[in-house]
């Protein structure tokens, strides 16, 4: 079997598992999750011109049960998303994650995921990406971008369909300090890659330029949006330009 085979598994009968076991998850953790974060969707009505393309989204890193936003306000669409290595071979839990869409990145061998994603892309799935690179627990000052996300949309031609989790405080926290913030989860307009290409050949500015458009779009929504700073337990990025690749 190839290795892009072992990093996504294409198989009629995983996508099938998967498809089921989002309907399932959808099913069982949709009135919790609502419940517990008091989750509002906004911006479906930017996916209608994605049509069943393949589009890369991209999101703000800074709480745990992100996927599970993720994978809600795509459905019915699934998603690929990348995941560290060691989270999907962990004995008990690592089938769930693949089962769920989970592929690693190698630590050995990072760039092997380029062919698999592209190809993704061409069978017109969605492949979900966190450029910041880890995770910020409840920042709302989103950190430098990795640029993986935007090579993939510039060499395949896919766009990037940005996806803002915008953290709100809770008036409950005075009685329960234990309770989440609550999360407007905010789809935001697709971006294409072409208003980046200005026929010089030269994708070192394209991308710089592309993952600073949409750093600055997902920023303004938290900025508009009335992204709660300073609560409990934030973790802020250091400030450090990230690496180019």
């Amino acid at each position: 079997m190839s290795r892009s085979r072992e990093i996504i598994n294409f198989s009629f009968g995983m996508r099938i598992l998967t498809t089921v076991m989002y309907a399932l998850g959808r099913l069982l953790v949709s009135l919790p999750v609502h419940a517990l974060y008091g989750l509002r969707i906004r911006g479906r009505r930017n996916l209608r011109s994605l049509g069943l393309r393949g589009f890369v989204t991209v999101s703000n890193h800074c709480l745990y049960g992100e996927p599970i936003f993720a994978g809600m306000a795509l459905w019915p669409r699934c998603l690929w998303y990348c995941a560290e290595q060691e989270n999907v071979e962990r004995r008990y839990i690592g089938w769930l994650c693949r089962v769920m869409g989970a592929f690693g990145i190698p630590e050995d061998r990072p760039l092997s995921i380029a062919g698999p994603v592209r190809r993704a892309l061409e069978k017109g799935h969605v492949v979900h990406i966190y450029p910041e690179g880890e995770l910020y627990w409840r920042n709302q000052n989103i950190g430098p971008f990795l640029k993986g996300a935007f090579f993939f949309s510039l060499t395949s031609g896919a766009p990037v369909l940005p996806m803002t989790a915008v953290l709100k405080g809770r008036k409950a926290w005075s009685l329960f300090r234990w309770l989440p913030p609550r999360v407007d989860y905010v789809i935001g307009e697709p971006i294409f890659p072409g208003a980046f290409l200005d026929g010089t050949g030269d994708r070192r500015e394209a991308l710089a330029a592309y993952a600073d458009a949409v750093h600055s779009s997902m920023q303004a929504t938290i900025d508009s949006g009335g992204g709660a700073r300073g609560l409990p337990g934030v973790k802020f990025p250091a400030v450090t330009s990230p690496p180019s690749t």
